[in-house]
């Protein structure tokens, strides 16, 4: 089981929105999964989803098919890097709390940057370091 999460920023009245819910469940059968559940709640801006699928993926996998069903892209862009250094402690971070200020694509590479080298530290020398 793995819950997909999914962040739309547009109001939709009822019809639109089982449209939209009904739309995720063919996407996703198309690709060969199975649908559980959909759960929509409404916020300030949209509305967040959790899209309950019976088949196992992993975090690249996962990005992936968030980005496919239509999720926020700048959130898809982190979670796409967070993917990729599989260094971060939670996956979808952008998803549970609300970032207040605006993350620069630079402080993004930085952090990237200094995963990749301490990584690479810790293949050469063997050791863990404290950052």
């Amino acid at each position: 089981m793995v819950i997909l999460k999914v962040d739309i920023d547009i109001k939709m009245n009822k019809r639109l929105l089982r449209e939209f819910i009904e739309t995720r469940r063919v996407i996703l059968s198309y690709l060969g999964y199975n649908v559980r559940s959909i759960v929509a709640q409404e916020t300030e801006h949209g509305y967040h989803f959790w899209i309950d699928i019976e088949d196992h993926v992993d975090q690249k996998r996962k990005a992936e098919l968030q980005f496919l069903l239509g999720d926020d892209q700048r959130r898809a862009r982190y979670n796409f890097l967070r993917a990729e250094l599989q260094a971060f402690d939670t996956f979808n971070a952008l998803f549970s709390e609300k970032i207040k200020e605006r993350v620069s694509l630079w402080k993004v590479i930085k952090i990237w940057l200094k995963v990749k080298l301490k990584l690479l530290l810790n293949s050469v020398t063997g050791k863990s370091r404290k950052w």
